[in-house]
């Protein structure tokens, strides 16, 4: 087991509230009350040094503590368990184990009138050099390809490029790769607190993954923020950056439960999960465009939250026909009834339990990283480039239409970005989610409105700068 453990620790608010509702309950404006007061944060800080505890304050006035295994049972009154996770199959990088708590965390006497609650945070699960790609035989979508099927093209024959629109993302890295350079792309990456150079990707995700954002809107201005198992942490860091769109290819397989019993059966899980939701819905208030995977196969948090843009996907054939994706999520939120997942999809190859991937994206990777050479021959194993996608694919490509919409009309909101990207989808007929449930005509659970296409959302957001 690890020597040392982190802990976040939440300062109440202003006012001496702390969030004792349902997660579902929250909106936006109930994230505002309840954000941490930099007094009381303060306060907690110096409570914690007293304590002799290593301690960080946050970008957001909150705090980040390490100790040792056997100081979690003595400052905090829990007993530290060993958690394996269990295997989908369907995620790129995945802790097998961590260390976690069952019960909540107790906050300490000398921080009682401070800290609104305290929890250790749970590993996401991440979803899954030549600057030209190799030849591969297997079916396969290149980066010009995925902008086709977006008709994305036809926006920067408009000269819609995402101009200086400021996009963030939080991943395993972002390396220097050839194929950035030759396209010119502007990118800025960005290190946690916690977190060491963000050019460093040994995983490959981030790095392939954020080139759907830029081959889409190549004039915006990307930030990159080297996430680890800490995501209030990545979720802060990046939101200190202002951007305008914050779009995320990890998440939690947690909707599977009801909101008591993730509170009642994972209390340490819940605290978490009510400190992001805060987070993401004080930045929605804010005016950010949010989005997030909807999973592959998994039932994915933060994708369900009801303001949250859910991205789920659909494979393009190179006859031009398009069908659910069997390697995406598709569900009905238990934790926030009502809430159905995914809103929009993007371009996902498929999924079999043999593990045959088909349809996947050519994205640049770091030389030597696990996603080198991803479906591709020996032969070609070793050019710094791999073949892969899910759903964390498609939510960069949703997130790069979401800037071409800002470069056009600057003054749109997180609501009516999902609105225009819904009403303006391409309607998918065909195939099946990875959770079994069909498309049809019109809206249904497999692909919600359907594939985004950037073109009419574009030309909308252009009609609405005249309402």
């Amino acid at each position: 087991m690890e020597k040392e453990i982190r802990v976040r620790l939440v300062p109440k608010s202003r006012d001496g509230e702390s969030i004792v509702h349902d997660l579902r309950d929250m909106t936006p404006s109930i994230a505002k009350r309840y954000k941490p007061d930099p007094g009381r944060a303060s306060e907690a800080f110096n409570a914690s040094v007293k304590l002799g505890l290593k301690t960080q304050m946050t970008n957001f006035n909150s705090l980040s503590t390490i100790l040792s295994v056997e100081n979690i049972k003595t400052v905090f009154g829990a007993d530290i368990i060993e958690i394996k996770k269990k295997p989908t199959g369907r995620t790129y990088k995945s802790t097998d184990r961590y260390l976690s708590v069952k019960q909540a965390l107790k906050v300490p006497a000398e921080m009682k009138d401070t800290i609104a609650y305290a929890y250790i945070p749970t590993p996401p699960e991440f979803l899954g050099m030549d600057f030209i790609p190799p030849n591969a035989s297997v079916y396969h979508l290149r980066l010009m390809g995925v902008l086709r099927a977006l008709k994305g093209s036809l926006c920067h024959r408009n000269s819609w490029m995402g101009h200086n629109v400021r996009v963030a993302m939080a991943d395993t890295g972002f390396a220097n790769h050839p194929f950035f350079t030759s396209q010119g792309y502007t990118m800025e990456r960005v290190s946690t607190s916690l977190t060491s150079n963000p050019m460093v990707d040994a995983v490959g995700h981030g790095t392939g993954e954020c080139a759907n954002i830029l081959v889409v809107a190549p004039d915006c201005h990307f930030i990159g923020i080297k996430h680890d198992d800490y995501s209030a942490v990545a979720l802060e860091t990046s939101l200190a950056q202002n951007p305008k769109v914050l779009v995320n290819s990890w998440c939690w397989d947690v909707d599977y439960l009801s909101m008591e019993e993730l509170r009642v059966q994972y209390p340490n899980y819940f605290n978490e999960l009510r400190d992001v939701e805060t987070i993401i819905s004080d930045a929605i208030d804010d005016g950010v465009v949010v989005i997030f995977s909807a999973g592959n196969g998994h039932r994915a948090f933060p994708a369900c939250m009801p303001d949250v843009i859910a991205a789920g996907g659909v494979t393009a054939w190179g006859d031009g026909r398009l069908e659910a994706s069997s390697y995406a999520s598709s569900f009905r939120s238990q934790l926030y009834p009502g809430r159905e997942v995914p809103d929009v999809c993007g371009i996902v190859g498929e999924y079999s339990e043999r593990k045959h991937l088909r349809g996947h994206i050519m994205l640049p990777v770091p030389s030597g990283s696990e996603l080198e050479g991803d479906n591709l021959s020996d032969a070609q194993s070793d050019k710094g480039w791999g073949i892969f996608s899910g759903t964390s694919a498609s939510a960069p490509q949703i997130a790069g239409i979401a800037a071409l919409m800002l470069s056009i009309n600057t003054n749109l909101t997180n609501e009516q970005i999902k609105s225009i990207l819904t009403a303006t989808a391409t309607d998918v007929t065909e195939g099946a989610s990875a959770l079994g449930d069909h498309a049809s005509i019109g809206f249904d659970l497999a692909t919600g409105a359907g594939l985004v296409n950037a073109i009419e959302a574009c030309h909308m957001a252009e009609r609405m700068l005249d309402t």
